[in-house]
């Protein structure tokens, strides 16, 4: 089995916050006793576009670059959780879905800030794997 990872959280994010046993349980779809690889891909692809429809909204688009902005791996791994879910979702993975998507959409209206670190200037240094477009004030604010 090889990692598969998302472009804002990992497979590591994911076992790290719900268990390894737990992950396997959900993601174990040939029953060898691994996470499939192919499933995690596909679950992965889903809360990515997810998330940057949400961003897009808000402003930003997503970069290339290897830094994870810690809330936005939190709402993904939270995301791919409830995704990975086959029938009806747990109460602790419905509840973990709704606050994650009620963050996306504070993001989208911009009354939720992303928690990067101030400069001191008023300007915020983004990780790498930021980058806004749209408005000249917003563009530049944010480096790439």
């Amino acid at each position: 089995m090889t990692d598969s990872n998302g472009k804002y959280a990992t497979q590591a994010d994911l076992i790290a916050e719900y268990g390894d046993t737990v992950i396997k349980q959900l993601a174990d779809r040939d029953g060898d006793g691994v996470v499939d690889a192919s499933v995690l891909k596909r679950v992965w692809a889903r809360v990515d576009g997810e998330i940057d429809g949400y961003l897009a909204k808000a402003g930003y688009t997503p970069n290339t670059g290897d830094k994870k902005v810690p809330m936005l791996s939190g709402i993904a791994v939270d995301l791919a959780y409830a995704k990975l879910h086959t029938g009806k979702l747990s109460d602790l993975a419905k509840d973990r879905r709704d606050n994650a998507e009620q963050k996306l959409k504070d993001i989208a209206r911009g009354t939720l800030k992303l928690g990067l670190p101030d400069d001191g200037k008023g300007a915020v240094s983004a990780p790498a794997s930021l980058r806004t477009m749209g408005s000249v004030k917003k563009a530049s604010i944010w480096k790439n």
